[in-house]
């Protein structure tokens, strides 16, 4: 699960860097290798000691609906935490950063946005990191999913979370957990305040469900206030596979009604596997907060709701946690036919970030070949695209120093910065490699 989640933002496109423990077993150079070969940073990562083996789930799927149960062993997730993490020393005999450094190091980089939780870790660690984020930034967003061990949250930590996301199961068993008094006589109390849910279709039967959709989503508004009221949780998601999701924000002193977000799911999907749903929803809600500025309004987070519903929707068409995990193009494609989503419409993590640059113009300088600069006399009226794209290497020529060392200061052949710029007008050539520092002379950065 918490292999899958970084892997779930990753192919959404965010920039992802995952914290774990891995075992020292097998399945540990398995995981490392999969995350690394979809683009996860996993440099923030543990290892735990021989004794721990690296954390399993075993599911159990129902081929003719798709439904899945499963079984968590978490392994060195759980129980590695304890240990001092990866106080080996390497060749050059340095010990390597202890975890609540390399924690502190990730959580205080600027362009760390959204910190996603999950407890299949202990919830020490997961304080620990919500405490940590609040500390650098009271911007950075915190989010905690739920699912993993079934046990208490202390209301310190759902304090810290700015968006609490159980299921429903997850969700009866959290206000279970406070262990009220009367709990029907703080439902009753609650039932007194006002909302507007805000987005709500027509309410339907679903097939199998104990409630209608409109008792249904009573029964979560109502136990999310719970946890609001007496557990101290921020805003509250909840999932409801076929049912949607429903986000409850905390309300406000000078608020007279709470406006509530009731997402449907999306319609018609052909159920194979319900393996990491839930998952792919949460990532994906996560990569859509990167997106919006500050001051989010209602239509943002809808927005973030559909986004992580067609996700979640799409990884229910194939088999598997990490084969069903689909990519950014295809979850806005199913928006667009869902919620009717134009082309201008999207979710781009990397959006705050382009310092007002022109994509398109970006594209083509990094492709090569400026077609503005007569020096070396480019063809201008060459204005198809290019169709390829390569890169260069710049050998050492350490044994033919004639053909890079200067004899004067007129000799051009010191000055690498014109080396660059002639291959910069070469159609195509998108990299340059340097494997020599004294290419740079005094050029060179250290």
């Amino acid at each position: 699960k918490l292999s899958s989640f970084g892997i779930r933002k990753k192919r959404a496109a965010a920039q992802v860097s995952f914290v774990g423990k891995f075992g020292n077993d097998e399945a540990a150079t398995m995981l490392r290798e999969t995350l690394l070969s979809n683009n996860v940073d996993i440099t923030f990562c543990g290892e735990a000691s021989k004794k721990y083996p690296s954390g399993r789930g075993y599911v159990f799927l129902q081929t003719k609906s798709g439904k899945v149960s499963a079984v968590v062993s978490p392994g060195s997730n759980i129980a590695g935490w304890d240990e001092e993490t990866v106080d080996k020393q390497d060749s050059n005999q340095r010990e390597h950063p202890k975890q609540e450094e390399l924690l502190t190091r990730l959580i205080s980089n600027d362009e760390t946005k959204v910190v996603l939780l999950q407890c299949e870790i202990p919830e020490k660690i997961n304080l620990k990191v919500a405490q940590l984020a609040k500390e650098q930034c009271s911007k950075k967003l915190v989010l905690l999913d739920v699912g993993g061990e079934d046990r208490p949250m202390s209301k310190e930590l759902m304090g810290l979370c700015d968006y609490l996301i159980p299921n429903r199961t997850e969700l009866d068993r959290l206000v279970h957990s406070l262990k009220l008094d009367n709990l029907q006589e703080a439902i009753n109390a609650i039932r007194k305040n006002g909302y507007i849910i805000l987005h709500q279709e027509n309410s339907t039967s679903v097939e199998g469900n104990d409630y209608d959709q409109e008792q249904l989503i009573e029964h979560v508004i109502l136990y999310a206030q719970i946890l609001q009221q007496y557990g101290g949780a921020q805003t509250v998601l909840v999932t409801l596979g076929e049912d949607g999701s429903i986000l409850i924000p905390k309300k406000k002193s000078d608020e007279a009604d709470i406006r509530i977000i009731h997402q449907p799911a999306c319609q018609n999907i052909d159920c194979i596997d319900e393996t990491g749903a839930g998952d792919c929803y949460r990532a994906a809600f996560a990569v859509g907060l990167t997106a919006i500025n500050d001051g989010a309004g209602e239509d943002d987070i809808k927005r973030c709701m559909q986004f992580a519903s067609a996700a979640g929707a799409l990884a229910t068409t194939r088999q598997g946690a990490v084969p069903s995990i689909p990519s950014k193009e295809e979850v806005i494609e199913l928006c667009q036919s869902q919620f009717g989503w134009t082309n201008d419409e999207n979710i781009d993590s990397s959006s705050n970030h382009n310092n007002g640059v022109d994509k398109d113009t970006t594209l083509r300088q990094l492709r090569g070949g400026d077609r503005t600069d007569q020096q070396y006399n480019v063809d201008e009226a060459e204005e198809e695209d290019f169709p390829l794209l390569f890169g260069s290497r710049l050998n050492s020529m350490k044994d033919r120093p004639e053909l890079w060392e200067a004899d004067d200061s007129t000799d051009s052949r010191s000055d690498m910065s014109d080396w660059i710029h002639r291959m910069g007008t070469i159609r195509g050539l998108g990299c340059v490699d340097f494997n020599y520092p004294q290419h740079f002379h005094k050029h060179f950065v250290s």
